[in-house]
C-alpha cells in the first residue's frame, strides 16, 4: 500500500519547533506542523517513507522493518499536543505516531498519510493505522 501528499516528522523536530513553524501549522490552508514531504509505503515487511526535507535543502530515505516497530498511536501525545495544529484534533485530524528501534535507539515518527485540505484538512492515518496493526499482529 501506498499514500503519497504524506508528511512526517520526528519527536526530536516537534519539540525543537520554532515559533514560525508553529506560525505555519496555524494558518488557514497550511499544512500541519512537519519536516519531511513524501511517500509512506508499506511493502513486505517493511515501513518506507521518502521524500523531501522542507526545512533544509535534502532527502529522506527511510526503511523501518515492521519486527522494529513497538507501537502504533493514533492521536496526540505529550510531545505533539493539540496545541501544536490549529485544528486542535478536530474532525478526527490527528497524528499517527510510529514508536519504533533503529540501532538501540527508540525513536518516534509522526505522520499525516495523504494529506489533503478539501473540504477540511485531513488524513489517511486511520486506514494506516488499520493496515499497520493488521501486519504487526502477524509478528
Amino acid at each position: 500500500m501506498k499514500w503519497d501528499d504524506t508528511l512526517a516528522a520526528f519527536e526530536k523536530d516537534v519539540e525543537s519547533r520554532d515559533f514560525w513553524d508553529w506560525m505555519r501549522a496555524h494558518t488557514s490552508w497550511m499544512k500541519p506542523l512537519h519536516r519531511y514531504e513524501g511517500t509512506l509505503e508499506l511493502k513486505g515487511d517493511k515501513l518506507i517513507f521518502f521524500g523531501e526535507d522542507a526545512k533544509e535543502d535534502g532527502r529522506i530515505d527511510l526503511e523501518i522493518p515492521l519486527e522494529n516497530i513497538e507501537n502504533v498511536h493514533l492521536g496526540f501525545d505529550e510531545t505533539f499536543r493539540r496545541r501544536e495544529d490549529r485544528q486542535i484534533g478536530l474532525f478526527g485530524f490527528a497524528p499517527l505516531r510510529i514508536d519504533y528501534l533503529t540501532e538501540g535507539e527508540e525513536k518516534k515518527l509522526y505522520l499525516f498519510a495523504d494529506f489533503g485540505r478539501f473540504p477540511i484538512r485531513n488524513a489517511e492515518n486511520g486506514e494506516v493505522q488499520k493496515k499497520l496493526t493488521e501486519l504487526l499482529d502477524e509478528f
